[in-house]
């Protein structure tokens, strides 16, 4: 069984629904992205290089972004979320700006 799957296994049916999204968006975004597991969590490599991880916690999800250069610039299009010095946490995909996480995707692969 793949890593992905295993870590699935881990987590409850809204949790799964949410990760799957947006791991989707991830895969839409960057095509040529690797899959991998570090962290305790998915983690996706552009050119050998980790860029990005996502993770289910207890009441939230996070999407890692690896480079926090990037996510510092764009801290102030991100004021609705709570941000870490990594990580943009949200409650639901639904309630991700997705032009603007897409955005912040590909700024991770240039």
């Amino acid at each position: 069984m793949e890593f992905f799957e295993q870590y699935l296994e881990k987590l409850n049916k809204e949790q799964i629904k949410e990760i799957k999204k947006l791991r989707e968006l991830i895969f839409k975004t960057i095509p040529d992205i690797q899959e991998t597991f570090d962290y305790n969590m998915p983690t996706y490599k552009y050119k050998n290089k980790k860029i990005i991880a996502l993770a289910a916690q207890k009441n939230y999800y996070s999407l890692y972004i690896l480079h926090t250069d990037i996510l510092d610039k764009y801290r102030e299009k991100l004021t609705r979320y709570n941000l870490g010095k990594g990580c943009i946490r949200f409650k639901t995909y639904e309630s991700l700006d997705k032009d603007l996480i897409i955005e912040i995707l590909k700024e991770t692969t240039s």
